[in-house]
């Protein structure tokens, strides 16, 4: 590109430019900061180590999950990827440094879809903006990194290619998407019925519907026993953490049950209906929100209320469907007045889901953490932190607080307490931090316990935690 045509380029879409390098400056800032504040937790060292071991060439291995492939957790190999930037800076914020750029990247085919139905920049920034301080998205981005939050950007392409019908472009996608999670291809299946009844692109549905399927059964009974040394296709499997077959037969035997289950406690319709007044209530009128949104909303049926909050990353999936449903309904809108009408709705409800104090764990909304001044600051155990992390040796066995463990993820053995506490080389207990999993008071009989252990040398003690040794 020329530079008149680049400069061109940059002056017709300054505005879309400005807002993408906005978010993406504002959350690279917030995850990067969080690590470097010791605030990230488990999740991001679930992803990490068998990245680690992937960049030295050696199996996915996780011992923070408890030993053996990472992949009995999520079967994401679109890991592999991230192996030859990691093997270049073996350091855990590469990942999410990738997970920023990818997800906020992921708002450019709903921008370029918008402009092509509703023909309105402002309008097409304004849904553009939806999208980015969604907080599905918000969340996600702030709390360590997830292959559901960067799935976003994939079921995103996915709607995308199909709706202009770039069938090349799709089918590669399509590809990519299977690698990055497992339940990516039931997005992709759901996906399948929306160009099959509402597109009718019967060809094209058939093959996403049947390889996404085939595909999903092949994980868990083909891949995952073949990579653990288990007999193939031995007993019929549809995921090592999966509810379907708890959801099919409360269905079947108990339907009174199964609505029940999906909307008590009554948070589990309010964050439905908080979701899409997100997006101005628009998606409810779109079939794509109807055939792709309800897999989502499976989550509802866990007993963990963060797994069915609209906090961290299991609402990131829901953000791409949510923006293109609101486009194919505006689309429809003749009017401009009611276009920008309802987008004044969508503005007042992505800011009311965002509001302070939505829920008990969500304080804020986390962009604001870039407008607060202590945020740049290092707390004054950071220092305590870095000291006890530079003590342990590179190839020694830790079993460490879940704050810790990113730092010291660069091994064979590493466990957050108080997995393996007994037979590791190394342990850090800090006194600042959360206690999880462990409780108050647990924590504390392990510490009197351990402190008062002669088998066990002090290397470092502060107000911030201590460095243990096995003698």
């Amino acid at each position: 590109m020329k530079k008149n045509q680049l400069r061109l380029f940059i002056t017709n879409n300054f505005l879309i430019i400005s807002l993408i390098g906005f978010f993406l400056s504002a959350y690279l800032v917030i995850g990067v900061q969080k690590y470097n504040r010791f605030e990230t937790g488990e999740d991001l060292a679930h992803s990490v180590q068998p990245v680690w071991h992937l960049s030295r060439f050696e199996a996915p291995d996780s011992s923070v999950l408890g030993g053996g492939t990472s992949f009995n957790d999520h079967f994401d190999p679109i890991l592999a990827f991230f192996a030859p930037f990691y093997r270049f800076w073996p350091d855990a914020r590469i990942l999410i440094i990738f997970q920023q750029v990818i997800v906020v990247l992921g708002v450019i085919p709903i921008y370029l879809y918008s402009r092509r139905k509703i023909k309105a920049k402002f309008a097409s920034l304004v849904i553009s903006f939806l999208y980015l301080y969604f907080i599905g998205i918000q969340s996600a981005i702030s709390s360590d990194y997830h292959s559901a939050t960067i799935s976003a950007t994939f079921i995103g392409l996915a709607i995308f290619f199909l709706e202009t019908k770039k069938w090349r472009y799709y089918w590669f996608n399509f590809a990519l998407a299977l690698l990055v999670r497992e339940d990516v291809s039931i997005y992709l299946f759901s996906l399948s019925l929306y160009a099959f009844f509402i597109k009718k692109e019967k060809r094209v549905a058939l093959i996403t519907g049947a390889i996404s399927l085939f595909y999903y059964y092949l994980i868990y009974n083909f891949f995952l026993p073949l990579i653990e040394g288990r007999p193939v296709f031995s007993s019929i499997s549809f995921g090592t953490k999966s509810m379907t077959s708890t959801i099919v037969e409360t269905f079947l035997t108990s339907p009174l049950e199964f609505l029940k289950s999906f909307i008590y406690p009554l948070v589990k319709l309010r964050n439905i209906l908080l979701s899409s007044f997100s997006f101005g209530f628009l998606p409810f009128f779109s079939p794509l929100y109807w055939l792709m949104a309800p897999f989502t909303y499976l989550r509802n049926f866990a007993a963990d209320a963060v797994k069915y909050s609209l906090q961290r990353h299991y609402t990131a999936t829901l953000t791409p469907i949510l923006a293109f449903s609101t486009i194919n309904v505006l689309k429809k809108i003749k009017f401009k007045f009611l276009i920008y009408l309802t987008l004044m709705l969508a503005l007042v409800g992505t800011f009311y889901t965002n509001r302070p104090e939505l829920d008990p764990y969500y304080p804020a909304p986390p962009i604001a953490l870039i407008f607060k001044r202590a945020f740049y600051v290092l707390p004054p155990r950071n220092d305590d932190y870095e000291k006890m992390v530079q003590l342990i040796p590179e190839n020694a066995s830790a079993s460490v607080q879940v704050p810790m463990v990113a730092h010291l993820i660069n091994r064979d053995e590493i466990y957050h307490i108080p997995d393996n506490y007994k037979d590791v080389d190394y342990i850090i207990l800090t006194f600042t931090e959360s206690f999880y999993p462990m409780t108050f008071e647990d924590m504390e009989a392990l510490k009197t316990k351990l402190l008062n252990d002669p088998n066990y040398e002090q290397l470092y003690l502060s107000y911030a935690g201590v460095l243990l040794k096995k003698r």
